[in-house]
C-alpha cells in the first residue's frame, strides 16, 4: 500500500488471500470508514464498529505495538546489532 486511501483495495486483497472477518474495530480513520473500504465491507457483510475519536487508549494494537518497538529498540541496542537488521530483530521479538 503507497497511500492510506488505497486501504480498501489492500482489504479487498486480504479478503482473497485469507478469508472474509466477521467484523473490524478500528480507529477514526477516514480511510477506515469511507470509501472503497465501506463498500468492500458492505459487499462482504462485515460488520464494523469504531473507537471513540481521541481515544488511543481504547486500541489494544497500539500498546502491543509500542511494546513491540521498545523491545526491538532494547535488543537493537543492547546486543549492539546493525541497524539494518531491524525488521529481523523485530519478527524474533514477536515471536517470543
Amino acid at each position: 500500500m503507497k497511500a492510506k486511501s488505497e486501504a480498501g483495495y489492500a482489504l479487498t486483497e486480504f479478503i482473497q488471500e485469507v478469508g472474509i472477518p466477521c467484523q473490524f474495530h478500528t480507529d477514526d480513520a477516514k480511510e477506515l470508514s469511507k470509501g472503497k473500504w465501506k463498500e468492500v465491507c458492505r459487499t462482504f457483510g462485515i460488520k464494523q464498529t469504531q473507537m471513540e475519536p481521541y481515544r488511543p487508549f481504547q486500541n489494544r494494537v497500539e500498546i502491543n505495538i509500542r511494546e513491540l518497538k521498545n523491545q526491538t529498540r532494547w535488543i537493537l541496542q543492547t546486543m549492539n546489532t546493525p541497524l539494518q537488521l531491524w525488521d529481523l530483530c523485530a519478527k524474533y521479538v514477536a515471536e517470543l
